[in-house]
């Protein structure tokens, strides 16, 4: 009698599980996330929707995102969006979402950047009233803009027989005073590589009209061909880009990494290597090219003065023991230290990339800075001097970039609280600017 009464219970337990998971939901609504393998030939081969439940979060936008970010059910799905990215402020100002998310949001660019917004965008905007999406990341930028903004028609796919992801892609341009690029977003068909390159370089030779944004590019430059190996673009530019370069090293710089920046957004694309009439470039007119060149969010602009950064020049070595380049940099400005002593940071710190490094070792160390009457007095540890051969340009490299500061006429620098003897001693003679020192 007790076995069928235990088995009466099974029975009864296993109905009662099976009717519970087959409850309809009592507030369905569909999240958008990215799907794990492409599904070609499908109305959206990128992204999927998932049910969820949504009772008592529907009219909540901070936990309508909250329970987004949580992730899919579905094992064919996944998260477009970097673990542990969070919601850290949400506002709706006339059917437009002000959306900052945490510092991993920022880790995403290009095609993977737009993917989350798209699905994110296409989730809310099907789910509230809200008709755009403004994107931020908290302290940060995205793929060198302060904002990305976004509706359901930014992402699309288009099906002719071949499946055309329709994207937005920064191009970067030039500022007006040739310091920093610039970004543009661009509407672009990801479907062939090589319509794909043809059309930023384009876009790069033709800056919107209504800006005061400048071409990099020199004039009349021409885009011959372009390979991929390796996750290397080969560029083969006319004779144009070669002989009609910019005269300032600064603007030198810009036309490289315009090219650098807008075409390693792609994902097949990691470095870029540069060639004119089919010539390979290790040198472009005052700059060194030591081999491919990878993305550096450092020469993205604007300075943002609203977020305490200023415009600093920051002199370095570019593959001379002998001459020194300029390079814009924004500095986020830290209350209690000075312009000076950050500027004297950023090149003790500043990591080489792309033919550009600091002379000033690394593990050196600020004994103190201190300003007086237009002279800025600092010392240095030991570790300055490990080098000898170093010394003089890293002398020249602070004593340029320090007095690049408009209140700063002359640098004088000691370690650990003497000028050193000997043979380096002439080197700390030096306090102002040459201008021989500069390419």
């Amino acid at each position: 009698m007790n076995k069928w009464i235990s088995l009466s219970l099974s029975v009864i337990m296993v109905f009662l599980l099976t009717a519970c998971g087959s409850a309809p939901m009592r507030d369905p609504g569909i999240f958008y996330y990215k799907r794990i393998e492409t599904d070609y030939g499908s109305t959206d081969s990128v992204i999927a929707p998932e049910t969820r439940e949504l009772s008592g979060i529907r009219d909540d936008i901070g936990e309508l995102l909250n329970s987004y970010f949580q992730g899919p059910n579905d094992d064919t799905l996944e998260s477009p969006f970097p673990r542990n990215t969070t919601v850290v402020k949400c506002v709706t100002v006339d059917n437009t979402l002000l959306l900052t998310l945490s510092q991993e949001f920022g880790e995403l660019s290009g095609v993977d950047l737009t993917i989350a917004c798209g699905c994110l965008t296409r989730t809310i905007i099907e789910l509230t009233s809200i008709q755009r999406i403004n994107f931020q990341v908290e302290d940060g930028l995205l793929n060198g803009s302060p904002s990305i903004s976004m509706s359901k028609k930014n992402l699309q796919l288009v099906d002719d027989s071949l499946e055309r992801l329709v994207t937005n892609i920064t191009v970067y341009y030039s500022d007006a005073n040739r310091r920093y690029l610039v970004g543009k977003d661009i509407a672009i068909n990801l479907a062939n590589e090589v319509d794909v390159i043809d059309c930023l370089i384009n876009q790069l030779s033709n800056p919107p009209k209504d800006s005061e944004l400048l071409s990099p590019l020199p004039d009349g430059t021409k885009l011959l061909d372009s390979t991929i190996e390796n996750k290397v673009c080969k560029i083969n530019f006319s004779s144009e880009f070669d002989s009609k370069v910019w005269r300032n090293a600064e603007a030198q710089r810009l036309t490289l990494m315009c090219v650098v920046n807008t075409l390693t957004q792609l994902d097949q694309i990691d470095h870029v290597e540069f060639y004119s009439e089919g010539n390979l470039l290790t040198q472009y007119r005052s700059l060194h090219i030591p081999g491919p060149m990878s993305w550096d969010e450092r020469a993205i602009g604007p300075v943002r003065t609203g977020l305490n950064e200023f415009d600093a020049s920051l002199y370095l070595a570019n593959g001379s023991d002998d001459y020194l380049v300029c390079v814009p940099t924004r500095i986020r400005q830290t209350a209690g230290i000075s312009k000076a002593e950050m500027i004297l940071q950023e090149l003790i710190t500043y990591k080489a990339a792309n033919g550009f490094a600091s002379p000033i070792p690394p593990d050196t160390k600020i004994n103190s800075v201190c300003e007086v009457n237009g002279i800025c007095q600092i010392d240095l540890s030991s570790e300055f001097i490990a080098v000898p051969a170093r010394v003089p340009q890293a002398i020249h490299s602070i004593i340029a970039s320090i007095t690049s500061l408009e209140d700063i006429n002359e640098v004088v620098i000691t370690v650990d609280g003497s000028v050193p003897s000997g043979e380096l001693a002439p080197y700390f003679e030096y306090k102002a600017l040459d201008p021989g020192w500069i390419l």
